[in-house]
Formats: C-alpha cells, structure tokens, sequence
C-alpha cells in the first residue's frame, strides 16, 4: 500500500472510532511491510493475515486489533498498545515490543522467537503453544499469563514477573529466570532442565513432574527437589538435591544442613518459629538419610 492508501484507510478509522461515520480499517492480507506507522490509532482494526515484516509501529495503539495469521516479523512495537489484541499464530519473529502493553492478548501459537518483550506488560496474555525460543523477556510482567505448552527454551526471563502464571508443560531449558517470581505458578511437568533459577522465588509454585536435571541453583546444579516444607507464618523451605550434596534454600538464603541449622539456632532459638525450623531440618535430614545421602 502508498502512504497516501494508509493514510487514508487511517483518517476513516479516526473517524469510526469517534463515531463520526467513516469505516473500521480493513487491512486484512493487505501489504504494510517496512510502513511507518509510529503512533498511528488502528484499535478495532482488522488486520488478519497482513504483512506489517518490518514495520515501525511504535507507540502505535492496536487495542482489540485483529491480527490472527499476520506477519509482525522484525517490526518495532515498542512501547505500543496491544491490549485484547488477537495475535493467534501471527508471526513476530525478531520483533521488538519492549514496554509494549500486552494484557489478555491472545498469542496462542504465535512465534515470538528472538523477540525483545524487555519489560513488556503480558499480565493475563495467553502464550499457550507459543514459540518463545531466545527471545527476552527481562523485567516483563506475566502474572496470571498463560504459557501453556510454550517453547522458552534459552530464553531471558530474568526479573520477570510470573506470578501465578500456567506454565504447565512448558519448555524452560536453559531459559535465564534468575530473580524471576514465580509465586504460586504452575510448572506442572516443565522442562527447566539447565535453566538458571538462581534467586527465583518459587513459593507456592506447582513443580509436580517438573524437569530440574542440571538446572543451575546459585552455583550448584541440581538433580531435583527432595522435598519442601511451609513453615506456620507460610515462610517455605526447600530441600535441594545438587550434584555437589543437599542444601537447604529458604527465602534468600541457600544454605548446607550444617550452615541452616546454625542460622536458625542463632537467629530463632528459643521461639515457637526457631524450633518449627529446626523440626523441617530434621524432616529434611531424614529424607536425605532415607535417600543414602550425607546432610
């Protein structure tokens, strides 16, 4: 399409968005690629199937757009409104949407491979079977996302926030969630075999069948979790299975049995919560004895 063609069609959805007459954008299957479109208001569009490869969208407002099948490969939406917006199976391949908004849009199947979401908002977004493989999602907010049977394999997911998101199923293999919250998420069966989980916050998280074979636990890498405990002030301790020997992790601290129990004698001792914390040590101390292991 010329510029004069979009600027067009662009001034008639102005002016159906006002409800001053004019025609919703219809720009399914049309050809936008390397269009720049910065800023531009296309919320409600249809753009099902376009070619926006290479488009500069940046800051453009694309609210309840309709997208499904259309090619976003190497476009810049960065800071851009997506909110609603229906990404289903579109391809966003390399595309840059750092801070862009994304809450309950729909990326079911998408490919999201190598793509920039650096502190974009997803909170709500549903990513189930989407292709996410590299791409960085550093500081991105997705709690409450649905990540379904994702593929994040090798992707950045450092700071991010998932917060009671669906991760069940999905590929995380050498993904980076170091600092990442995943407080009550579900990891049900996930891949995070060589993921990197130093300081994630896995309290509450489902990790029923999940893979933790070599995934790296500050600097130890782990085999698994041998078993997990909560505390009466909901304060959770983790037993951690690594190949160097058995460590206890709780809140910030990663520490050896021998380590764990001084700290807790030195800092609780004599309380009801001291001698609850040295009772899941003890749990902990048996699970690794029935396991043939040393504390």
């Amino acid at each position: 399409m010329t510029k004069e063609e979009i600027a067009a069609v662009l001034a008639e959805h102005k002016l159906w968005l006002e409800s001053k007459g004019g025609k919703r954008a219809n720009l399914a299957d049309a050809n936008l690629a390397d269009a720049n479109l910065v800023g531009a208001n296309l919320s409600g569009a249809n753009l099902v199937g376009a070619n926006l490869g290479g488009a500069d969208l940046g800051g453009a407002n694309l609210a309840d757009a309709v997208l499904v099948g259309a090619n976003l490969g190497g476009a810049n939406l960065s800071g851009a409104n997506l909110v609603g917006a229906n990404l289903g199976g579109a391809d966003l391949g390399g595309a840059n949407l750092a801070d862009a908004v994304l809450a309950d849009a729909n990326l079911v199947g998408a490919n999201l491979a190598d793509a920039n979401l650096g502190g974009a908002y997803l909170v709500g977004a549903n990513l189930a079977d989407a292709v996410l493989g590299g791409a960085d999602l550093g500081g991105a907010n997705l709690a409450d996302a649905v990540l379904v049977g994702a593929n994040l394999g090798g992707a950045n997911l450092g700071g991010a926030n998932l917060g009671d998101a669906n991760l069940g199923g999905a590929d995380l293999g050498d993904a980076n969630l170091g600092g990442a919250y995943l407080v009550g998420a579900d990891l049900v069966g996930a891949d995070l075999g060589g993921a990197n989980l130093a300081d994630a916050v896995l309290v509450g998280a489902n990790l029923g069948g999940a893979y933790l074979v070599g995934a790296k636990i500050n600097d130890k890498t782990a085999i698994g979790i041998l078993r997990r405990a909560t505390r009466s002030d909901s304060y959770e301790f983790f037993l951690w299975h690594c190949k160097e020997g058995y460590f206890i992790k709780a809140g910030c601290r990663f520490l050896d049995m021998e380590a764990a129990r001084q700290h807790w004698t030195n800092t609780r001792q004599g309380t009801a919560l001291g001698d609850e914390s040295l009772d899941i040590l003890d749990f902990f101390d048996a699970a690794i004895k029935r396991q043939g292991g040393a504390a």
